[in-house]
């Protein structure tokens, strides 16, 4: 944590919460404990030293008498050993920043900042009433109901003061929340926020856990309606005396309010507070504005008409990646790993045709003319080239391997590369060679880590997220901050700036690259039409130098030589080619393809371009009774199926125009197309039956085909993006994985569909049916080892019964299935 006021430790029997972020607006207290500014004390011969406010790990607030001014304020002091420290003073400018443009009652007015007397500091308005924390709880049931609207109304006021300025607080909170002389309530303490100067959004890792947002805790950047779940949390404790209960909520609940609420203003307020709380940030009002709009509403005792269809509409959209491939691994694009999702229509484009750019001329076969450096019995994951050495570094297979091969082909040898470095993603030497980044799962969340030794030994944790990338001045990186966000993270001053897509709706985010000379970053996003999306943004400022919609399945984008952007993409008989785009983004060109194998990794030396191929293969394969795998299709198409006892086979096909669909293979080797895409997946035959299920991933809906005319019909929609539907041997339940957030298991009727039954949280993996009632779900996976555990759907409670199985390699976490020792 470590902002001003963390631990205020108050005299007198006062006490400040020990996750308190601020000490302004605390109790008055006498100065001796001051050791270094003392009551009657001036500082910077203006303001005159009257009482100790509080004191916390990074400095201390005080009550000074403003000689020019003539009036009280408050002034923040940070501790000596901070005052040469950037962050801090970033820290502090933002604050000022902050409190001086904002002007408005409920926002508290930050006046100065100065540098004196060997003390840095900030005049602040005084509250002379403290901090709203010890009004609410019980006490506040004690107060009338219009008391408890005031102050919610101008808590409300303040955050939509600082929303329509574009400034998102981070740290809001009943102690950030200071009660004035006059009464009103004002909004306070900005060193977290993100003011507009600092970039599209910038964020650092601090926060109150118990008013972060579900997402802020686990480590997505703050965002407007990160502010809004603590802007509901606090309005709760305003209103109704205490905190929404989040088990209430897990349980996909709406919050619990205390009794009695005898009134529809309360019930209309509770559930504004309950939308405010929602898991899912698309869920929520949009910002502190509309909250505003539809607490007044409420106060009416009307509805307001807020924008929710257009909110579950984005929901979908903005899960569908999520849901195809991080969570479910359904969606499956035959050469990455990375999927679809969300919704976009280029900003720029006045008109409402998709324009998609198409690349023009044609690729050349660097099959022929070429020098095969080196073979791999497995993918390669990471090319590098190091200069200093004239050799690249290859990591590749599962497990992984880190090898050093001599450009001109005589040396081949492990690298120096400690494994921890490698195990997921790709490290990055920086420009001098001196560093590199790496990323590493750390209770199991995803972190880059800095080493200041070649092979990567003393690695520190900066920040949540993958695929770093240096830019030039070896100071900063780009990385994914999550799957929608890239951003840029400061090593020396440990914040982070969030890349704005400037997109309508939201899109995820497939890859982002820096060029050489750190000027440019390319970033790739993926539609809703499961179209591409490549933005090209100046560096540092993050202007937008280009964006265009590019052919459906870009994918790994990088800068190659004459600073153009490099991406590949599928060519007409499905091979996946190598594509060049300027900066502008404005055209495409083929650059090269490889006969037989679809180009993957890429990189320009001086001298050389290097790349790396892979045969074109995904298809299906059974273990035989003496463990040996046994091919089911040979099409390389085929990504997941489903195989019956009579011999019939269901698979999720991949067509030449990247749709996804559902084909069926009867016996005798003759096929039928049972589903027209763009996305089936998860195919599985229903038990004593001719039909079979799948999902629709475009319409969230759960599908079921007749086996003898294939007509389909949807049998249940899960707005949450349902997965690997699978019958009980009686046919009568499906249960199904969902992908929103966190995957849960859920249970639906079959034949009499209604609402589904929820069994908590799972790993993405298709559940197992041992009976009509019971059935086996993944619920974690560590160490290449996934523990499974047994359900009952009818107490949707586990049975004690787990069983732990080896995964297959590392992207696998579900566990080789023809090892279970059930079903």
């Amino acid at each position: 944590m470590g902002d001003i006021g963390h631990g205020v430790a108050l005299q007198e029997g006062n006490r400040i919460p020990e996750d308190s972020v601020t000490g302004v607006g605390g109790p008055v207290l006498l100065a001796a404990s001051a050791p270094e500014l003392g009551r009657g004390d001036v500082l910077a011969g203006r303001y005159q030293i009257e009482a100790l406010i509080g004191t916390g790990g990074s400095g201390r607030v005080l009550r000074a008498f403003d000689r020019v001014a003539r009036a009280a304020v408050a002034l923040k002091i940070l501790r000596s050993e901070y005052v040469s420290d950037p962050l801090w003073t970033e820290r502090f400018s933002r604050e000022l920043r902050v409190g001086r443009q904002i002007q408005h009652r409920n926002v508290c007015r930050v006046f100065d900042i100065g540098d004196a007397d060997g003390q840095r500091f900030l005049s602040m308005e005084l509250a002379t009433r403290g901090t709203i924390r010890g009004e609410i709880g019980d006490a506040a049931l004690k107060r009338p109901l219009e008391d408890r609207l005031t102050d919610a109304r101008a808590v409300v006021a303040g955050a939509a003061a600082l929303h329509a300025a574009g400034i998102i607080h981070r740290d809001l909170k009943p102690e950030n929340i200071l009660r004035m002389e006059d009464g009103r309530l004002v909004v306070s303490d900005f060193g977290l926020a993100t003011d507009p100067g600092a970039g599209p959004t910038t964020t650092i890792m601090v926060g109150t856990p118990r008013y972060m947002a579900p997402e802020v805790v686990m480590g997505d950047p703050a965002t407007v309606r990160a502010d809004v779940w603590a802007l509901g949390m606090v309005l709760h404790e305003i209103l109704f005396g205490m905190r929404p209960d989040r088990s209430v909520i897990k349980r996909g609940a709406r919050l619990y309010t205390p009794p009695p609420l005898s009134s529809t203003r309360e019930r209309r307020l509770a559930q504004l507070c309950a939308r405010c709380a929602e898991e899912d940030p698309r869920s929520r009002p949009a910002s502190a504005v509309d909250v505003r709009r539809e607490f007044e509403a409420a106060v009416l005792g009307r509805r307001s008409r807020h924008l929710q269809v257009t909110d579950r509409r984005r929901m979908i959209w903005g899960a569908v990646a999520i849901a195809a491939v991080a969570s479910l691994g359904v969606i499956r694009d035959r050469w990455t790993s990375r999927a679809v999702a969300s919704s976009s229509q280029l900003a720029s484009s006045a008109d409402t045709q998709r324009r998609v750019l198409q690349p023009v001329g044609s690729a050349v076969d660097w099959s022929r003319g070429t020098t095969r450096l080196a073979n791999f019995d497995g993918r390669v994951h990471c090319l590098s080239f190091d200069r200093a050495r004239n050799s690249i570094q290859v990591i590749w297979g599962e497990p992984r391997h880190a090898e050093e091969i001599a450009m001109d082909g005589t040396r081949r040898a492990a690298t120096s590369l400690l494994p921890e470095t490698y195990q997921s993603g790709c490290p990055q030497a920086s420009p001098d060679g001196r560093s590199i980044l790496f990323e590493k799962t750390i209770d199991g969340a995803q972190q880059i880590l800095v080493s200041s030794f070649p092979d990567g030994r003393q690695g520190k944790s900066l920040v949540r997220g993958s695929a770093p990338r240096w830019l030039a001045n070896g100071q900063e990186f780009s990385f994914a901050v999550d799957s929608l966000h890239a951003g840029i993270f400061s090593i020396s001053t440990r914040e982070m700036t969030v890349v704005a897509d400037n997109l309508p709706g939201q899109s995820v985010l497939d890859g982002q690259a820096v060029d050489q000379s750190g000027s440019r970053l390319a970033v790739l996003y993926t539609t809703e039409s499961f179209g591409n999306v490549l933005v090209v943004h100046a560096l540092p400022g993050l202007e937008v130098l280009g964006r265009s919609e590019v052919p459906r399945w870009a994918r790994n984008v990088h800068f190659g030589e004459a600073g153009r952007v490099l991406f590949t993409v599928l060519g007409p008989q499905g091979d996946r080619q190598l594509v060049s785009a300027n900066s502008a983004v404005t055209n495409l060109r083929r650059v090269a393809m490889v006969s037989g194998a679809d180009v993957q990794e890429y990189l320009s030396t001086p001298e050389h371009r290097l790349i790396s191929t892979r045969k074109r293969t995904w298809d299906l394969y059974r273990q035989g009774a003496d463990g040996a795998l046994l091919p089911v299709t040979t099409d390389g198409r085929s990504v997941n199926g489903s195989l019956s006892p009579d011999g019939r086979l269901l698979v999720q096909r991949a067509l030449p125009d990247s749709r996804e669909v559902i084909v069926l293979r009867r016996p005798d080797g003759s096929e039928v197309q049972i589903s027209d895409g763009p996305t089936d997946t998860s195919p599985s035959f229903v038990p004593n039956t001719e039909g079979c299920l799948y999902v629709s991933v475009v319409s969230s809906q759960i599908m079921e085909c007749s086996g003898r005319d294939k007509v389909c019909h949807a049998i249940y929609t899960d707005q949450l993006i349902p997965g690997y539907p699978t019958a009980d041997p009686s046919a009568e339940h499906v249960a199904y994985v969902t992908s929103l957030n966190v995957s849960r298991v859920r249970v639906i009727s079959r034949t009499r569909p209604g609402t589904a039954r929820d069994l908590g949280p799972v790993l993405p993996c298709a559940p197992v049916w041992t009976s009509n009632r019971r059935l086996w779900v993944a619920i974690s996976n560590k160490s290449n080892r996934t523990t499974w555990a047994e359900m009952d759907i009818d107490t949707t409670k586990r049975t004690g019964e787990t069983r732990t199985l080896s995964t297959l390699d590392a992207r696998d976490q579900c566990g080789v299935w023809p090892k279970l020792p059930f079903g």
